[in-house]
């Protein structure tokens, strides 16, 4: 494991056997006079390694932070947006509002530092000066059109919940990053994921799995890497209100049938103008490499 420094902040790639082919993933060394990240106890060069770190490598992990102050968080999104509003994208209401299907997991956010969101599984009382909360952590069983047999659940099988990327998808822009901050992990034997090859990975209970975009282009054939430059995807007014009935496919990545979406006039009242488009191809052209990302890179929770 890499040791701190009493230098410039390091980013250290993560093992070949963590990191696979997905071309993600390094670990932050803080130097050595910082316990938790705090972007103002960082030198200029530090926060610009930092920042360059995250766009070669896609997802950067910092050990031991359960004790970081929340409102370094929104801190944080302005190393690598420093346009970046004092305001969580979502709106809010975006995490209370029984309309909308992000509401399910029963999520709040934190008065002195509204960006933020807590998520979870189970009561818990007198965080962060929130009333008691009864956070559900919504898994596949929930969304899936065809979950998981009781049998492979019983077996230690799971399945991605949903592939996403943090976007709301309506008036305000995505953030360039989204900052997960974990304060307890749960004491749970480790998961299985199959795919559809047979293959088989071992994963933490509840865990977050993260892909790039980069590397799925890589893996599209010719025709489909054309199809991906020329297309722009155009969301639905009030997306997460839109789609709450809606159950998705075995892979957490598509809906599995049409039909069950919400009509306009089911809808909140929406400005046509305020809702997105966004290209299913995009450029990161702060990576030496000028590697691709799709409009698709994003994250999936896994279920207990």
């Amino acid at each position: 494991m890499p040791h701190a420094t009493e230098k410039a902040i390091q980013i250290i790639p993560l093992s070949t056997e963590l990191r696979k082919d997905s071309q993600l993933g390094a670990e932050v060394v803080l130097p050595d006079h910082v316990e938790y990240l705090d972007p103002a106890k960082l030198t200029t060069d530090d926060l610009e390694i930092l920042r360059q770190g995250l766009f070669e490598n896609g997802v950067l992990v910092i050990r031991n932070q359960s004790g970081l102050y929340p409102a370094v968080l929104p801190q944080l999104a302005k190393v690598f947006d420093p346009t970046a509003k004092d305001i969580h994208s979502g709106g809010e209401k975006q995490v209370t509002d029984p309309k909308n299907i992000l509401s399910e997991n029963r999520s709040a956010r934190i008065p002195r530092a509204p960006q933020v969101t807590v998520i979870g599984q189970g009561i818990i009382e007198g965080h962060e000066g929130l009333p008691m909360l009864n956070l559900k952590h919504v898994d596949h069983t929930d969304f899936h059109e065809e979950p998981l047999t009781a049998v492979e659940i019983e077996q230690g099988y799971t399945r991605p919940y949903r592939w996403h990327m943090d976007a709301p998808l309506y008036e305000n822009l995505p953030g360039f990053v989204t900052s997960l901050l974990c304060h307890q992990i749960p004491d749970l034997p480790d998961q299985k994921l199959k795919f559809p090859d047979g293959s088989e990975i071992q994963i933490a209970a509840g865990a977050t799995a993260f892909f790039s975009g980069a590397r799925s282009f890589e893996l599209l054939s010719p025709a489909q890497k054309t199809f991906a430059m020329n297309t722009t995807v155009h969301y639905a007014p009030r997306a997460y209100e839109w789609m709450k009935d809606c159950k998705a496919t075995a892979d957490g990545l598509t809906i599995a049938k049409t039909g069950r979406e919400k009509s306009d006039d089911e809808l909140p009242p929406f400005d046509p103008a305020k809702v997105q488009s966004f290209p299913v191809f995009t450029l990161n052209t702060t990576n030496a490499n000028n590697e691709a990302d799709q409009a698709t890179d994003g994250l999936a929770q896994s279920s207990h």
